[in-house]
Formats: structure tokens, C-alpha cells, sequence
């Protein structure tokens, strides 16, 4: 599931790629403003970059099912006095509050009730940086959830890392809830950072000014 993104075309690509399979420009590497600018409007969406991306590393979670261990013993992940994730365990994907550190059980798994939540001092994958609500009645279309996530998780990554996106080699990816869920009455999307060039990250992105 983990992809990067190329700086030039905004295309996703498969993470085993040195080089953007659309116009060759190596992973990592920082176009020029000419690159840029010759680059045409319809491939350069600008703000949209994130949501590009997001759409691939998209993930849905369900009405959650109580999960037991060997013995009947719940494996779940505990918080110290300070509310922050002090022991490695699952943890319900609604349950996760910004700044929570976590790793996906399946990644490429597209319905997830729960998640491995770690302390951020460990190795993971993803930070919680933003949880927000769609307005709305009727379920939203791929298009609709792009545009909130343009309105919503852009603004917040800047204000969480803070870089803006489009000058961070970091990236979003972001929960939303099921047709099922969402008619149940959960609206809410998380949107976390991830780095996608090195896949895990210890220690928290939180103001990392990356």
C-alpha cells in the first residue's frame, strides 16, 4: 500500500520505484521552478497533490467487533496519565485521538476496524493529525471527500508539521467511514502523516518542520 509521490507530475507511484513511472523524474528529486513551470496545468493540480495521493492510501472502517486474544485476553493498547498511547496494542480506529502513533494490521486490507497503536518514541507508520466532520446527508463521492480533505487536512498538515504540504516530503493518508457506517451516523474523517519515502518514522512528526 505505501506509495510516494512525484514532485513534478503529482503522480503516485508503486514505493519499489526509483523513478516516477510518468515522467522519469527520480524519487526524492526536487524539480526546478522551469520543470515546473513547463509542466502542463492539467498535470500540475497544485493543492490537489495530497489528495492524489490520498485517494490510494484511502482506507474505510466499519462498525467495530469487540477483538479477543488467545485466552480471551483483549490486546489492547493503554495510555498513560498524560492520554498518550504508553503501551503498544489494538486500538479501534474511532478511538484514535491526534497525535496517536499506529501501524496497520493489513495494508492492503481497504475496510479496517482497528489499527496497532504504538507509542511514537517506537518505529510506525502513521500520526493522527486531524479528525473532522463531512456535512452533508447523503454519502459523499469521491470528488466531495477530495474537496473537504483540500479544505480540511491541507490547512491542518501545515499546522501540525509545521511545513506546508507541498513543500514537505511528507504525505496524507486518512480514514473515512463506510456507506454503511456514514447512514449509522459517522461522519467523521481522520487524516494522518505519514512519511512515504522511509515507511517507518520514530518519534512524532508533530512540528518536525518536516
Amino acid at each position: 500500500m505505501s506509495r510516494w509521490v512525484c514532485l513534478r507530475c503529482f503522480e503516485p507511484n508503486d514505493a519499489a520505484l526509483p523513478a516516477c513511472a510518468a515522467c522519469g523524474l527520480p524519487r526524492g528529486t526536487q524539480p526546478t521552478p522551469d520543470e515546473m513551470a513547463a509542466q502542463p496545468a492539467a498535470g500540475r493540480p497544485g493543492a490537489t497533490r495530497g489528495t492524489l495521493l490520498s485517494i490510494a492510501m484511502r482506507f474505510w472502517w466499519v462498525v467495530p467487533m469487540v477483538a479477543i486474544g488467545a485466552g480471551g485476553i483483549l490486546f489492547n493498547a493503554q495510555r498513560g496519565d498524560d492520554g498518550q498511547v504508553s503501551r503498544s496494542g489494538d486500538m479501534l480506529v474511532s478511538d484514535l485521538r491526534i497525535g496517536d502513533c499506529y501501524d496497520l494490521k493489513d495494508a492492503s486490507a481497504e475496510e479496517v476496524n482497528d489499527v496497532t497503536a504504538r507509542p511514537c518514541a517506537e518505529p510506525h507508520g502513521y500520526e493522527l493529525m486531524f479528525i473532522g466532520t463531512v456535512p452533508g446527508d447523503a454519502y459523499p463521492t469521491d470528488s466531495a471527500f477530495e474537496a473537504w480533505l483540500e479544505r480540511s487536512c491541507l490547512p491542518a498538515f501545515a499546522d501540525y508539521v509545521g511545513t506546508e504540504y507541498l513543500a514537505s516530503a511528507l504525505d496524507i493518508a486518512w480514514f473515512s467511514p463506510t456507506e454503511g457506517a456514514w447512514n449509522d451516523g459517522d461522519h467523521a474523517v481522520q487524516c494522518a502523516v505519514y512519511d512515504p519515502g522511509d515507511g517507518q518514522v520514530t518519534g512524532a512528526l508533530r512540528n518536525s518542520n518536516r
